[in-house]
């Protein structure tokens, strides 16, 4: 829902052609942030995720991690950001899609919410693992639960089934 609290200067299109509580999805803002560059769209996508982010930074500012918090921000990271969040589902399909064949949207994506994401994830690793944990290996484990969680969400049907799991109510499933 845009706010007109999101509308900010700039380039884009939300500030001049649509009102303050307009509705639509986070795919579209996730697009309107890559194709029109808008500030706009951007503050909403980072208000989707943004808060979360916030918290696990302020964790992390405190010093001495519990294992078992850091595994939780990191466990919630990835299924705010793709594992299991059904409102990301079509967001993870861009971010997979200029993975792998990056466009100019790919520096747009990147610095507007993915290097904040991945960032936030090899620190939450490393605080996991403690101060002697190389940050490179961080950095490539995180990656490496990301793979796997977008591995699972695409995926996800034919595991369902194979596992026994097809009979389960389909909103119990989706959470």
């Amino acid at each position: 829902t845009l706010r007109k609290a999101d509308m900010v200067p700039g380039s884009g299109i939300l500030k001049y052609h649509f009102s303050d509580g307009a509705t639509f999805p986070l795919r579209d803002a996730v697009r309107l942030m890559i194709v029109y560059s808008d500030n706009t769209a951007t503050n909403m996508v980072l208000d989707r995720i943004g808060p979360l982010m916030d918290e696990a930074e302020l964790f992390l500012a405190q010093g001495r991690h519990s294992p078992e918090r850091c595994l939780e921000y990191i466990k919630r990271l990835l299924s705010l950001s793709i594992a299991t969040n059904q409102a990301m589902i079509p967001v993870t399909g861009i971010i997979v899609r200029e993975q792998t064949h990056p466009t100019r949207a790919f520096p747009v994506l990147y610095d507007g919410c993915l290097e904040r994401l991945q960032r936030l994830g090899a620190e939450l690793i490393r605080a996991y693992l403690g101060p002697q944990a190389n940050m490179d290996n961080c950095i490539v484990r995180f990656h490496a639960l990301l793979g796997q969680s977008l591995a699972f969400r695409f995926a996800r049907e034919t595991i369902m089934r194979r596992a026994g799991y097809i009979f389960l109510r389909r909103d119990i499933r989706e959470n």
